[in-house]
């Protein structure tokens, strides 16, 4: 159950308005078996192991303040964390600041009103519209943008350096403008401009996702774009950047998709949702002249039934071959399926099982969305021509 409190009287503004803080979240675990098989030919050591994984745990700290007019400030801090590891952080080099990897959630601060809401920060934007419809929080394995979101995958996190607007929903349409001075950074990178000052030519990225979804009874639909370019190109790592993340951070190519999904409620019980995904990267080589363009298009399909405290759902997606500057590669399909029974205790409380494959033809390679490796570290190389299996007893508790 969401708490609400009231900020300390010494916080509340002149006029004597006071904020609205709330905290929310889950707490969110698995007991997994995974295995591979079909395993590469050049493979050596373990195929299988048994582990306890996190699902992405986070504790949300919300607060607004009504401003008068019908508009108020709002501000959220993410804070995401894993419930059985250490401190994991890796180090920059000591030109840049240390990353905060306790804030690494969807943070932002911001204004709302009659004109919608405005806001700056980081947010997870794009690869997060898929048609599962698996419960959340449970099943982090299960998610099918390794296969949906393959080719434009915006991070498969959040999206940094961000400033969006959302609008107010109109006869069942709503709105998303966002755009990102720098977009194409990992949740565990520095996410910092690099423009001003440097020796090195360099270019100055930026990107942009246009979002509109429609709900109307039965019906929840939504296209969005995205076109992201990062600052970095090349595999020469820059001034500021040749610790050892830099050159993690350099070499990220051009990415554009367009999505749409489309979920549709049968019945109080039974829910179906499609989508159909077109991903497309553009390297860039070391002097910064434009590289390989890479294209790839996806199709999923989800369904879900309640019965009673019961949930029952699957979702299957495929990815077919690559083509490369025109060119098809072939055997680079991949394919991912799910299905999950959970237990609901109460509104806040579930339990569940889950079993996913996920299959990668023999000249590609992919893992798991947050467990391919154990979510609180790991060692496992993805190989082509790979299947991954996993299977999950999850715990989830919501406050």
């Amino acid at each position: 159950m969401k708490k609400t409190l009231v900020a300390l009287a010494t916080l509340a503004v002149a006029a004597g308005a006071s904020a609205q803080v709330t905290i929310s979240g889950y707490f969110g675990a698995s007991y997994d078996i995974a295995s591979i098989s079909n395993a590469n030919a050049t493979r050596t050591g373990n195929s299988s192991e048994t582990r306890v994984s996190d699902q992405s745990s986070r504790i949300i700290f919300g607060v607004k303040e009504d401003l008068g007019g019908g508009m108020a400030a709002i501000g959220q801090y993410d804070m995401r964390f894993n419930l059985d590891a250490a401190s994991r952080q890796q180090v920059e080099s000591l030109a840049s600041p240390t990353p905060n990897f306790t804030a690494g959630g969807n943070s932002h601060v911001g204004l709302t009103g009659g004109f919608g809401a405005v806001r700056l920060g980081r947010q997870d934007m794009y690869y997060v519209d898929t048609p599962s419809l698996l419960p959340g929080g449970l099943y982090l394995a299960a998610n099918m943008a390794p296969v949906y979101h393959s080719v434009a995958t915006a991070n498969w996190s959040r999206t940094p350096n961000a400033a969006w607007w959302v609008s107010p929903r109109v006869n069942g349409f709503e709105g998303t403008v966002a755009y990102s001075t720098n977009p194409l950074r990992t949740s565990g990178t520095v996410e910092v401009e690099n423009d001003l000052g440097t020796a090195n030519a360099q270019r100055k990225g930026s990107g942009y996702m246009l979002r509109l979804n429609y709900t109307n009874g039965p019906i929840d639909a939504t296209l969005n774009t995205m076109d992201y370019k990062s600052d970095y190109i090349g595999g020469t790592a820059y001034a500021t950047n040749t610790g050892a993340g830099g050159a993690i951070l350099n070499g990220n190519s051009d990415q554009k998709g367009t999505n749409l999904v489309v979920k549709y409620a049968v019945n109080n019980q039974l829910k179906v949702a499609v989508g159909t995904n077109q991903g497309q990267t553009s390297a860039f080589t070391t002097a910064g002249a434009p590289g390989a363009v890479t294209k790839a298009n996806a199709v999923a399909f989800s369904a879900s039934y309640d019965m009673g405290a019961w949930n029952f759902a699957m979702h299957q997606a495929n990815r077919g071959n690559q083509t490369v500057d025109g060119v098809e590669a072939s055997s680079t399909g991949k394919s991912i399926t799910s299905l999950a029974a959970t237990y609901n205790f109460s509104k806040r409380t579930a339990a569940g099982l889950m079993y996913t494959t996920l299959k990668s033809d023999a000249n590609t390679s992919t893992g798991l969305f947050y467990q391919s490796n154990n979510a609180y570290g790991g060692q496992l190389v993805n190989m082509n021509g790979e299947t991954q299996n996993i299977t999950s007893l999850a715990l989830r508790h919501n406050f």
